[in-house]
């Protein structure tokens, strides 16, 4: 009989992954806490689209949960702990670079990560203080590398509809559904026949039975008895009905695209990026579009110091107004979108306006400017002090102006009576912080000790300005480009500012 020894080769190549957690780096094999970490080629046949993208099905243990899943932005909410929060607070701290950033996921580029890591537990986080209480996500952007200057395209396009549609009546399914309401509705009466299609009676009823002293045509007696609205009765006898699918929904075209450079020549490494997000929803009228760049620096000084930039500019545009396709469940497909010209749109679609709004109203009737431009940069140095001593200071100013100028006009019914609105928003959100490190990292024999000390100060301030006006008469052509042609202006103004250190 023939003797077979196995052995098992050792591999460490995977324990050798350096980890990011709070403000500095350790190989994996001398991690002790709970940390998931995804690298760049990890992606390079998924083409994310959104930080999000990114971590989603690759950190075990993360929930990524999104409101409406059917949005052109993208993107939704990350927790790490779950709602462990009355107030279900639970948006972790991110980490951008090495410095917290105070920003939107969405304005971080996908295409410019290099490493995303995920802190899980208490003990990763710890350095972070209570901001870290519902985890840490730590992401850190390409770098350039030795060789010659590398240009890199990345191109997506394509399209998003829906996976699955809910199933809604179609035209005899309504009917049907009204009749057994009203059925159920007069449950104990002995006269229930008389919801029932008079060309189809049950057997013994005659239709004087069912007319029950009404006279007139037999189908609009029936439908008036279900409680249709006359014109739903006239498109019923047309046998005229509405896809609310078809004319609520699309087949959205979505487009990334993104140049970068990068390379590394002597002492100086750098990585340049732009790029280009327009993304149509499934939804009609739902758009995001965002056009974002980066440029990193590093070089070295001197043969102890180095010195660079992170640096980040996002414009993002979020002025979509929708259709209000929650109104679809309440919609009759025996109603009508327009009226008789074929061009105004009716206030309801089957003459309900307690039940039933036109879902179209909100996006014909609202003008509307959405947008924000945020620069986010860390400037630093770091020098070598000898002895396992290191020093590093980080400078992180951040600036975010947002406009919001929406007008509604007149012509939309909830606003009627109000001669039109419009709002004029203005924000602009001023953070910086200062970060200085001391670490020492020393090996003696076998023990290695690490030891980081970190001295923070921090301040935020924003000034905030609205408008907002209404009674726009003669007219509200001019909407919030002339707010100040409205009868019942109301001027309001924010200004916060707080510090803090660590």
């Amino acid at each position: 009989q023939a003797v077979v020894d196995a052995s098992l080769g050792l591999s460490t190549a995977n324990l050798n992954e350096v980890v990011v957690i709070g403000y500095g780096t350790v190989a994996k094999k001398d991690l002790t806490g709970s940390v998931g970490s995804v690298r760049a080629t990890q992606l390079e046949n998924e083409n994310p689209a959104s930080v999000q993208d990114v971590l989603r099905g690759n950190v075990a243990g993360l929930n990524i949960t999104q409101t409406n899943a059917a949005s052109a932005k993208g993107g939704g909410d990350i927790l790490i702990r779950g709602k462990s929060s009355i107030r279900a607070g639970t948006s972790p701290l991110i980490v951008l670079d090495g410095v917290i950033y105070p920003g939107q996921l969405s304005d971080i580029n996908p295409n410019d990560i290099l490493t995303v890591d995920v802190l899980k537990d208490a003990s990763s986080a710890a350095v972070f203080g209570a901001k870290s209480a519902s985890g840490v996500i730590l992401v850190s952007t390409k770098k350039g590398t030795k060789g010659k200057p590398t240009i890199t395209v990345n191109s997506n396009v394509g399209f998003s509809e829906l996976a699955q549609n809910e199933e809604l009546y179609d035209g005899p399914g309504f009917v049907a559904w009204r009749s057994n309401v009203q059925k159920a509705r007069n449950y104990g009466s002995s006269k229930l026949y008389i919801f029932d299609n008079p060309t189809s009676l049950p057997a013994g009823v005659t239709e004087a039975q069912w007319r029950d002293g009404r006279t007139g045509d037999v189908t609009d007696i029936w439908l008036d008895r279900l409680g249709l609205k006359p014109i739903e009765i006239t498109n019923y006898k047309k046998n005229k009905t509405i896809d609310w699918y078809d004319l609520m929904f699309q087949k959205g075209f979505r487009q990334d695209h993104t140049v970068s450079v990068s390379g590394k020549k002597e002492e100086v490494s750098y990585y340049m990026s732009v790029g280009y997000t327009d993304n149509e929803g499934v939804i009609i009228g739902d758009r995001f579009k965002t056009l974002r760049a980066r440029i990193n620096l590093e070089g070295r000084i001197a043969k102890f110091l180095t010195a660079g930039i992170n640096m980040q500019f996002a414009d993002r545009d979020e002025s979509q107004v929708p259709v209000n396709w929650g109104q679809m469940v309440n919609a009759s497909p025996y109603g009508e979108i327009y009226d008789a010209d074929g061009k105004t749109l009716r206030e309801s679609p089957n003459d309900d306006l307690g039940n039933n709004a036109n879902p179209f109203n909100d996006n014909t009737y609202t003008n509307r400017l959405q947008k924000n431009n945020t620069l986010f940069a860390s400037l630093y140095a770091k020098g070598d002090l000898g002895y396992g001593f290191s020093y590093q200071v980080n400078f992180t100013p951040s600036f975010d102006f947002y406009r919001y100028f929406n007008g509604v006009s007149a012509k939309h019914p909830a606003y009627r009576v109000r001669k039109g609105i419009a709002t004029r928003t203005t924000q602009t959100t001023y953070n910086w912080q200062v970060d200085n490190l001391l670490k020492w990292d020393k090996s003696f024999g076998q023990h290695q000790i690490n030891v980081t000390l970190l001295a923070n100060a921090e301040k935020y301030q924003s000034w905030r300005e609205q408008i907002d006006n209404e009674g726009f008469d003669p007219s509200d052509v001019l909407s919030y480009h002339n707010i100040g042609a409205g009868i019942k202006p109301v001027v309001s103004s924010e200004d916060q500012v707080s510090t803090g250190t660590a």
